[in-house]
């Protein structure tokens, strides 16, 4: 990686000739969290934090908001581009399951509002059972079927 302000030589190029998919997946992966830290320690607190609380008391003056009812503000910056979707979503899902992370923050990673997802996923989910249709994906038929194999096993 270059010095400076520490943009990878591909990524600043565009130029790949020389490099294979592991140099440039850990290069991407690099400087993916070096916007991170851009982001969160830089960009939000300092700009984003600032604007949003003048939006806030600017909405108070207005007479828009009570300052006992303020509203709530999470960032969602945009999502990261996965290199290897396959290997990246089930790291997702492991730390998910590890507990290291919550489901609604794996969605807001990327780049949705858990609320508007949720409720699009449950809107989904009834429509296909509405129509009988079982994905492959649908971890709740997944967990019926293990837990009538158990209870298979239980009673022989």
């Amino acid at each position: 990686m270059p010095h400076g302000v520490g943009v990878p030589y591909e990524i600043l190029t565009g130029n790949l000739s020389e490099v294979n998919f592991s140099s440039a997946r850990i290069s991407w992966g690099e400087f993916q969290r070096l916007i991170d830290d851009w982001r969160w320690n830089l960009f939000i607190p300092q700009f984003l934090n600032p604007v949003w609380q003048w939006f806030f008391e600017s909405s108070l003056i207005a007479g828009l908001y009570r300052a006992e009812f303020a509203p709530i503000c999470t960032w969602t910056p945009p999502r990261r581009v996965m290199v290897d979707i396959a290997r990246e979503s089930e790291a997702i899902l492991t730390m998910i399951r590890a507990g290291l992370i919550t489901p609604s923050e794996a969605v807001r990673e990327q780049g949705y509002n858990p609320d508007d997802f949720w409720l699009e996923y449950s809107e989904d989910l009834k429509k296909l059972d509405n129509l009988g249709i079982i994905l492959e994906s649908d971890c709740r038929k997944d967990a019926e079927r293990k837990s009538s194999v158990n209870d298979t096993a239980t009673k022989a």
